[in-house]
């Protein structure tokens, strides 16, 4: 891999960041493709021909796999260009940075606009006459919806090209699978596009995944949950995907916390099951054999801990107080005036007498 026409600056104590790179691309890209990005403009500025993709992830302590990935981010967010090269490795080319004053950001290809953009009759043909990726997209999207596109389609498919700059392949999976489940509204589409877009699923490969995971374990998540019937909200799927990817929690031990949701709360409760899930995770519990351990350690645990409460309670019971004839007697209570007067009334009977 090499940088193309480094912009070679002479102090290398410093390297200049665009103020747009900071305030627009950066917060919304994933943390190790700002790591990539910033390394390799810094080499770059700097005139270093010797990187390879391999020194970027030991740097970074990254996947090389990763480090591919973030060019091709990068390549779709208008900010380098990929040019190929023989084995997995490809010259970049850094893009200049436009001022985010302009509204349109012009490409090789296409425009891309901070809103979908709105095409005209005429620029809908323009674009299938000249780009075949585009000739091939309108085409599956015909056989899909089984009839000849309006306008109103067309728009859409384009858009999201040049709007959300996914592949066209992506775009390809992604209508498959609305229509396929029965979604034919735009907005839906469009909806699930811009999750995908925001998720950096912008390959084929990772299109596929996602897909699985939602007519696969999402939908059987949803099942254990009484929901098969609606599709899960997006905090919902943020909890799934937790559970399947970050935890990489086996779907068996997924939808045994929701049955244990439901026994307790009665409720589609999520936000109980990932308290369960996350005990079970970080207790590393990865098989329903290994939950009955660790419930029979509770158990046992739990019966320890009563049988010493009740040997530490008969311990500091006070004693019993023996019975016996003399601390059974009960002594008597004295009216020591009473016992006065009499005394004084027997005087003077004495004295009278």
């Amino acid at each position: 891999m090499a940088f193309v026409t480094p912009e070679k600056q002479n102090d290398r104590s410093v390297t200049p960041v665009p103020n747009r790179f900071i305030d627009e691309f950066l917060p919304r890209a994933n943390p190790s493709y700002v790591s990539v990005y910033l390394l390799g403009y810094r080499l770059f500025v700097h005139g270093d021909t010797e990187v390879t993709n391999r020194r970027l992830a030991d740097t970074l302590h990254l996947l090389a796999s990763d480090v591919r990935r973030a060019w091709e981010y990068w390549a779709q967010e208008g900010l380098v260009r990929l040019h190929p090269a023989d084995g997995e490795e490809a010259d970049i080319e850094f893009l200049p940075l436009i001022p985010a004053e302009s509204a349109l950001v012009q490409t090789p290809r296409a425009t891309v606009a901070k809103e979908r953009p709105d095409y005209s009759v005429e620029e809908l043909t323009a674009h299938a006459d000249e780009d075949e990726e585009v000739r091939r997209l309108f085409a599956v999207a015909e056989k899909l919806y089984g009839k000849a596109l309006h306008y109103s389609e067309l728009n859409l498919l384009l858009g999201l090209r040049d709007w959300l700059r996914l592949p066209t392949p992506v775009i390809e999976v992604l209508l498959e699978y609305c229509l396929s489940n029965g979604h034919k509204n735009g907005r839906y589409i469009e909806k699930v596009a811009l999750d995908w877009a925001d998720n950096g699923i912008n390959t084929v490969e990772a299109a596929e995944e996602t897909i699985r995971l939602f007519n696969g374990d999402y939908r059987e998540i949803m099942r254990a949950f009484g929901q098969s019937r609606r599709d899960p909200t997006p905090k919902e799927i943020e909890y799934m995907k937790k559970w399947r990817k970050d935890f990489s929690m086996p779907l068996e031990l997924v939808t045994e916390a929701c049955d244990r949701t439901i026994l307790q709360t009665g409720q589609a409760k999520f936000s109980y099951a990932d308290k369960i899930l996350t005990e079970w995770y970080g207790k590393n519990v990865r098989t329903k054999e290994a939950v009955a351990a660790l419930e029979d350690a509770f158990r046992k645990e739990k019966a320890e801990a009563a049988e010493t409460k009740a040997a530490q309670a008969k311990t500091d019971k006070p004693a019993a107080r023996t019975k016996n004839r003399f601390n059974n007697y009960t002594g008597r209570k004295w009216d020591y005036e009473m016992l006065e007067k009499l005394e004084r009334e027997r005087l003077e009977k004495s004295l009278e007498g």
